[in-house]
């Protein structure tokens, strides 16, 4: 394998352009690794040069190899568990929370709606139509009904610093 003094030139100004942009200019870059650009170049040029024989040989040794995803499949299958590195399953996960915040007109707002759809609430509960099922439900659902409306109520209400419970909770006992 054989590469030419003109590629390897032609690839050392390609990096040389790269990290001048990443600099911003070449007298940056120069301070930066205290040497300038044509040292730079002539302490690169031979890793470059191997690595440009080693990229042609590979790709020699690989140009007429083809695999197919079964074949893939079936060679990671073979090896053994044991054989596998470990690898632990680690990940970051961040999130950045912004809670607008709500005006009192709002705040007011919501609490009436809420007000209202309690009314509404105990009103169907005390209509005739429920009374002969609320009078056969034992006293522990009469609770639970009486929980969840307290917390509907809380969760409507309430934000991170600030929580308004409707006038009372307990008022929702039927």
């Amino acid at each position: 394998m054989t590469v030419t003094d003109s590629q390897v030139d032609g690839e050392l100004d390609k990096r040389m352009r790269y990290y001048i942009k990443i600099f911003k200019t070449e007298h940056e870059l120069e301070e930066y690794f205290h040497t300038s650009v044509i040292e730079m170049k002539a302490e690169l040029r031979e890793s470059i040069r191997d690595q440009m024989v080693v990229q042609q040989m590979q790709s020699k040794i690989t140009k007429d190899i083809t695999a197919s995803p079964s074949e893939v499949k079936a060679y990671f299958k073979n090896i053994p568990r044991d054989s596998l590195p470990y690898i632990n399953a680690e990940i970051q996960v961040a999130q950045i929370v912004k809670t607008p915040p709500v005006s009192e007109e709002e705040l007011k707002r919501i609490k009436e709606q809420l007000e209202e759809y309690k009314r509404k609430l105990l009103m169907a509960w005390t209509s005739p139509f429920w009374q002969p099922y609320i009078l056969k439900m034992p006293l522990r659902r009469k609770k639970a009904v009486t929980w969840v409306c307290s917390i509907v109520a809380r969760w409507f209400l309430s934000s991170k610093r600030q929580r308004l419970i409707l006038s009372r909770p307990e008022k929702c006992l039927l």
